[in-house]
């Protein structure tokens, strides 16, 4: 019942006739300097389909500092009401990112170089770090190879068979996950 997509108001007048909520981007790295993302936040924030604010995608991966991303989440804070949402690639990265946000998602993929039973650990490490703070599972729904030039590699690609995306989500609730999310089935 949520989506992801862009702080537009079209968007999110038609993700609430359809009774869904969004994630919407927010350029919160913009926030301290860009007046237009200020604006936006400030005049998107009531609106009834908005469930959550994306903060930033996978700082882990992408090198993102802890300060940065705390600077972020606190020039959101200091602008909305609705909560940030943050992912983060590994549940070992809430560790230094965890405090954050208000609610943090975690997105390991591993199929098809990891063994499934990585994605439960990586639950585990979210679940450790966020204690009784809220956290979602992101699942891979995807074949790596819808995104070319992406990853390099000599591994045979594939999409994640129905048991693996049902293990996936068994691990994700035994580890008391909040929600879950499916990339992009």
């Amino acid at each position: 019942n949520l989506v992801t997509g862009p702080a537009d108001p079209g968007f999110l007048d038609a993700a609430a006739e359809h009774g869904l909520g969004v994630v919407a981007f927010s350029g919160a790295q913009a926030l301290g300097t860009n007046a237009a993302v200020r604006e936006r936040v400030n005049r998107l924030d009531k609106h009834r389909a908005l469930w959550a604010w994306y903060l930033i995608d996978e700082p882990d991966l992408h090198r993102i500092p802890p300060p940065e991303v705390a600077q972020a989440y606190h020039d959101l804070r200091s602008l909305a009401f609705k909560p940030s949402f943050l992912v983060l690639m590994s549940g070992s990265s809430a560790e230094h990112y965890g405090d954050y946000t208000d609610l943090l998602a975690i997105d390991f993929y591993p199929v098809p170089w990891a063994p499934v039973s990585q994605f439960g650990k990586e639950m585990k490490l979210a679940r450790l770090e966020r204690d009784s703070k809220k956290y979602f599972a992101i699942l891979q729904a995807f074949n790596w190879a819808a995104f070319p030039g992406f990853i390099d590699t000599s591994v045979a690609l594939r999409s994640p068979t129905i048991d693996e995306i049902r293990c996936m989500v068994y691990m994700a609730l035994a580890q008391g996950a909040d929600g879950l999310f499916f990339y992009t089935y």
